[in-house]
């Protein structure tokens, strides 16, 4: 494969994965970047690969990628405070 080959592929797949995020945010309506575009799922460790290593931050869609990080720091901080019932996961534990 030659080097124009190689960003073709590079350039189609870019392209075709912002395509599928902004769809799928629009589709289920939903202010974050999904981690699947099938499920519209919250998983901010998936987006954050995207950050780092890959270096995409400038061209995920910026309000979204705020929002993901957002309810990701939210999560924690409700959960320190002891605002989320771990009960559950305790019991799977035991």
């Amino acid at each position: 494969m030659n080097s124009e080959t190689s960003t073709a592929i590079k350039d189609k797949f870019k392209f075709d994965l912002y395509n599928s995020i902004n769809l799928t945010i629009k589709r289920k309506g939903i202010d974050y970047i999904p981690g699947c575009a099938e499920l519209g799922d919250f998983d901010a460790t998936s987006t954050s690969i995207g950050v780092f290593p890959c270096g995409e931050i400038n061209n995920m869609p910026g309000e979204n990628l705020k929002s993901t990080f957002d309810k990701y720091y939210n999560y924690f901080e409700n959960r320190k405070n002891s605002k989320i019932d771990l009960g559950w996961f305790i019991h799977l534990m035991s």
